[in-house]
């Protein structure tokens, strides 16, 4: 795997052939998103974002931690579809926690997306090392997180047209 830019603010670890569309995302089954941050209006803004995006293709269930350790025992008994983890976090950083998730037989092959401020590259070599999926960079933007959740659910999210 190599990195790939796919767009605007958003970069995750791709094959760097795929590139990101504006689709409508189609489910038959509201997808659980695991929001790990230790500020609340994050974790606020963040479950509007998602609860917005997600309400017409099956609508979404977004769960909240505050911290590493909070965040690795919550993605071990909820199984959610989508992790997005602040590196840094309190008590266990986003790197540990990632690390730890990824011991983890059911969550070894989940999207954990690290939430970070502009990365330098070898915060990218250190992420892809410790275990994300890709990273998105703060603060987000609707219409582009919107873009690519696609990218980050599992694949019975159906791609549909605008």
């Amino acid at each position: 795997m190599q990195f790939g830019c796919i767009s605007l603010k958003q970069r995750l670890l791709l094959d760097g052939n795929r590139r990101a569309h504006p689709i409508a995302l189609k489910s038959s089954h509201p997808k659980r998103i695991l929001v790990a941050d230790e500020t609340p209006s994050s974790r606020e803004l963040l479950r509007v974002f998602l609860e917005h995006v997600m309400k017409r293709d099956g609508g979404c269930e977004v769960c909240e931690a505050r911290d590493g350790v909070e965040a690795v025992a919550m993605a071990r008994a909820i199984q959610p579809d989508l992790v997005l983890l602040n590196v840094e976090l309190p008590r266990l950083d986003g790197y540990a926690a990632v690390r730890e998730m990824r011991l983890d037989a059911s969550l070894k092959n989940r999207s954990i997306v690290a939430l970070t401020e502009t990365p330098q590259t070898s915060d990218e070599e250190r992420m892809h090392a410790a275990g994300f999926t890709g990273y998105i960079t703060k603060p987000l933007v609707l219409q582009e997180f919107s873009w690519h959740l696609a990218e980050l659910l599992p694949p019975d999210f159906v791609p549909q047209g605008k």
